[in-house]
């Protein structure tokens, strides 16, 4: 007789697969959302501090402007002064007296030419912070121009520029000339140029980083008069600026006669300064 014998499969295998299973799932969805998570949570917070970067540039670029309307405010003003906090925006706040030389040469159309100023006429300069990131020569007042002849011009230049570690905002000035002319009965035509310069000489030179008070004043006004005779007859004399290592020229009308014309240039130089204070 034979007998057959009925065998079961044993589930053991099969549960303890699916008992395996079941964790190794839970843990490779936890790993990939925990792995999702710091990644959204990683370019969130680039982007958060990528716009906290460009708020705090456009928050300087603005403290600069109103830095500037406040020398402007006191300039050719001998003995007023105002106090101004300059906010802190991650860089460092530099005034530097000793930068920028402008010279000034007065020339003609044939072999004269003269240099009646040269000298030092001060900066201040924002550095951003490293990691700014910007276009450069950028200008949030004024314009590139390194001498002016219209009444209506802004002499100064406020702009960002490209830095060796990254990026700065720089306030400075240029010149402004004006003239004047009338006709003599006797002698030569008389031409009188007014120059007309804004230094920051007196100043003195800081570097600060954190919220800074500064005290902005005008001091005084000078006066340096050159006198130039031509014996013949001209109609024009150019006034060239070397600023910094940008150069620009004015041709300005010459009023003269049968005598010739007498060029006096007044240069009028009013110097501010601007020098970082306690608080009270």
């Amino acid at each position: 007789m034979v007998i057959f014998k009925k065998y079961r499969k044993t589930p053991s295998l099969l549960k303890s697969s699916k008992a395996i299973a079941i964790p190794v799932t839970f843990l490779i969805l936890f790993v990939s959302m925990t792995l999702l998570v710091t990644v959204t949570y990683y370019f969130s917070i680039t982007q958060i501090n990528s716009k906290i970067a460009i708020l705090k540039v456009s928050a300087a670029e603005q403290e600069m402007v109103s830095l500037e309307k406040v020398l402007h405010f006191v300039a050719w003003s001998p003995g007023s002064y105002q106090i101004y906090s300059f906010g802190d925006y991650g860089g460092t706040l530099n005034v530097s007296p000793n930068s920028r030389n402008l010279a000034l040469t007065l020339k003609d159309n044939n072999n004269f030419s003269d240099t009646f100023f040269n000298a030092s006429i001060g900066k201040i300069v924002y550095d951003l912070p490293p990691s700014s990131e910007y276009q450069d020569n950028l200008f949030l007042s004024g314009d590139n121009r390194a001498i002016l002849n219209q009444s209506n011009s802004v002499m100064d230049q406020v702009y960002v520029f490209k830095t060796i570690t990254g990026y700065g905002v720089s306030i400075s000035y240029r010149p402004l000339v004006g003239t004047t002319s009338s006709n003599s009965v006797v002698g030569p035509a008389l031409n009188n140029l007014k120059v007309y310069i804004v230094s920051l000489l007196t100043s003195q030179d800081t570097s600060q980083q954190g919220q800074t008070r500064l005290k902005v004043s005008s001091n005084e006004i000078t006066t340096e008069t050159n006198c130039f005779n031509f014996s013949s007859s001209i109609k024009t004399l150019t006034i060239t600026a070397y600023l910094d290592g940008n150069t620009g020229s004015i041709t300005v009308p010459i009023l003269s006669n049968a005598q010739g014309a007498s060029v006096n240039i007044e240069t009028l130089t009013c110097k501010i300064e601007v020098d970082p204070v306690g608080w009270q």
